[in-house]
């Protein structure tokens, strides 16, 4: 009997003991940096097994917090919950603590931390920050130098061309456009840009990279490249376009094209001809080439001339070719040429070695005594090979001539083949995994000027990045791509335990949630969401808690059973064990006093 009165007052005596005021968060732990202005942070009690209590006394010596209600706050069972406010004040640098005591024995902590204000951040102050504008095709221009005043740097600006560099935009066989470095000097960068060679109505964009201070700094370009040029400021007699016919044996309602490359601004070409024996039927020019299409309407000999205009006034000596027009493609066997390339120019690699074979068109024979000019140079020669080194994105003028044979006249070139650069996923951050690579195989890959392998499997680093695609007879790829910063957790400083006000700061402002499961196979529940840099909350019970930050795992933590709760369920199970057993005894030793009739309790059988 006297187990069984133990332990109903144990049971009672834990009773008591929960009963209490429970309140959320149950540790304020709050963080600012000197001269901030401190916010207010709100906290709600609940009662937990008692009618009333009181929040009567606030222990802050240090003055750092103040209550949004006079005291005491009475908290009892017609309000079973009550919010209020601790509002911080404004305090020098160092670590503050206060207390908050309820009549029933529960003292809520507060920890009020006051970091130093930061270190200014060094910048360089550039009289650029970034740059965007439309510049006709065509054009050179001098940007104004850039100036630096930096504040907040330990030394002094040091500018050269180990720490100055710029990124993005193309790269041609004259250089880099559209924006490109002029000079550097001691106090400046000089910048010019360049959209010769340009595609119109394409914006391209750099980047300026200075490194300095042991920092990166950058500064962005982007160039919208509009039709039309401007005039030409170095105007040479000696850089005339180089014009050619595709064919000068024609036929008739054929359709044959006039050829002139290295086209300067403010030069144009107007054909000449006869109209009773040709007629023009299209025109395409771009920055560096014109094409003139016609088509021969008569039988005969004729001349097709381009004469040069600068800037509408003639100059140079004009381009002459006389042309055979015939009813057929048929030509007298030994008056036509042709040539031969070994590799094929569908084949060759850029700056590679062809060797070229004059040949005469009827019956196949090579021809020992002939001349080939490309680009009006006439190219080496041994016994019956010429040989020539092609550049690529590069047309060239090929002229050949032998005696008793038609000049044969064509526009030749490397025959450049597309490739497709594929960036899976196109958006992402710094934490996403990419998948890089070109559908031509053995392609040399480069991010950065740095060679991966292909394809490329894996990150890439928070900023803007370059990513080069090249391969022998492709078209080179560049491409820009922007990598965003992916949140991350910036700190964690607190011990991950029960009841006390757990703290992560995240690296940038981003929507935040964190959620709980007793276990693995539980039903998830959500503890607090919001947005911002600051995450809080107050673990627990034991289970999972998974703190995610845009729709991504941070970090997933594990709160222990305390061995209470371990145990509690074996010592709860043999308390009641033995409370049914004392029960049981109980009653068989009154059924057994009644039959024998001994006296149980005092009394005496009849």
């Amino acid at each position: 009997m006297k187990y069984l009165l133990f332990f109903i007052f144990a049971v009672m005596m834990s009773f008591s003991v929960s009963a209490s005021i429970t309140c959320s968060p149950s540790f304020i732990n709050y963080d600012i940096q000197e001269e901030q202005t401190p916010s207010s942070t709100s906290i709600t009690c609940f009662l937990q097994g008692i009618n009333q209590t009181n929040l009567t006394t606030k222990i802050d010596a240090s003055n750092s917090i103040q209550l949004s209600y006079n005291l005491p706050i009475q908290f009892d069972s017609s309000n079973m919950a009550r919010n209020f406010d601790i509002n911080f004040n404004q305090k020098p640098k160092g670590n503050y603590k206060s207390f908050l005591v309820f009549t029933d024995g529960t003292i809520i902590n507060i920890n009020y931390n006051v970091s130093a204000k930061p270190a200014p951040q060094c910048q360089i102050n550039p009289s650029l920050v970034s740059y965007y504008q439309s510049v006709q095709q065509g054009t050179t221009l001098n940007l104004p130098k850039i100036i630096f005043s930096p504040t907040n740097c330990d030394g002094s600006l040091s500018l050269s061309a180990s720490t100055v560099t710029m990124q993005g935009g193309i790269v041609t066989t004259s250089g880099q456009r559209p924006v490109y470095i002029g000079s550097i000097e001691s106090n400046g960068i000089n910048l010019v840009v360049d959209t010769n060679g340009l595609a119109t109505q394409q914006t391209y964009t750099s980047t300026l990279t200075i490194q300095s201070f042991g920092k990166t700094f950058t500064i962005p370009f982007n160039i919208v490249v509009t039709a039309g040029v401007t005039p030409a400021t170095n105007f040479s007699i000696n850089n005339l376009p180089q014009c050619s016919l595709t064919n000068n044996i024609l036929n008739l309602n054929s359709t044959y094209r006039l050829i002139c490359n290295n086209m300067q601004p403010d030069i144009t070409v107007q054909p000449s001809i006869d109209n009773l024996y040709l007629i023009g039927v299209g025109l395409e020019s771009s920055v560096s080439t014109y094409t003139w299409s016609f088509q021969p309407i008569k039988f005969g000999n004729t001349r097709i001339t381009a004469n040069f205009f600068y800037r509408n006034a003639p100059v140079g000596q004009p381009f002459t070719q006389d042309v055979n027009i015939q009813s057929t493609g048929y030509v007298v066997p030994g008056t036509s040429l042709k040539v031969s390339y070994f590799p094929l120019l569908s084949q060759a690699r850029e700056n590679e070695r062809v060797t070229i074979q004059l040949v005469d068109n009827s019956s196949g024979n090579l021809i020992n005594d002939g001349e080939i000019q490309i680009d009006s140079t006439p190219i080496s020669k041994n016994g019956s090979n010429y040989y020539f080194n092609f550049l690529s994105s590069h047309n060239y003028s090929l002229r050949a001539r032998a005696s008793g044979y038609n000049d044969l006249v064509q526009t030749i070139g490397l025959e450049l083949r597309q490739m497709i650069l594929n960036i899976t996923p196109q958006d992402g951050d710094d934490l996403t995994t990419y998948n890089i690579k070109t559908d031509i195989a053995n392609a040399t890959l480069m991010i950065d000027s740095n060679i991966v392998t292909n394809p490329y499997i894996g990150s890439m680093t928070y900023g803007v990045h370059t990513i080069k695609a090249t391969k022998d007879g492709y078209y080179q790829i560049l491409r820009n791509v922007t990598i965003n910063e992916a949140v991350k957790i910036a700190e964690t400083p607190y011990t991950f335990e029960s009841g006390s006000n757990f703290v992560i700061m995240l690296n940038k402002n981003s929507s935040f949630s964190v959620n709980f499961q007793k276990d693995i196979n539980s039903n998830t529940e959500n503890l607090t969401s919001g947005t911002g840099t600051k995450i809080s909350f107050s673990p627990k019970n034991a289970g999972i808690y998974t703190v995610m930050a845009d729709n991504r795992v941070l970090q997933t933590y594990s709160l222990e059973k305390t061995w209470f709760e371990k145990y509690w369920y074996y010592f709860g199970g043999g308390v009641a064990l033995i409370v049914i057993i004392l029960i049981i005894r109980n009653r068989n030793s009154n059924a057994g006093g009644s039959i024998s009739g001994v006296s149980v309790g005092g009394l005496s059988g009849a």
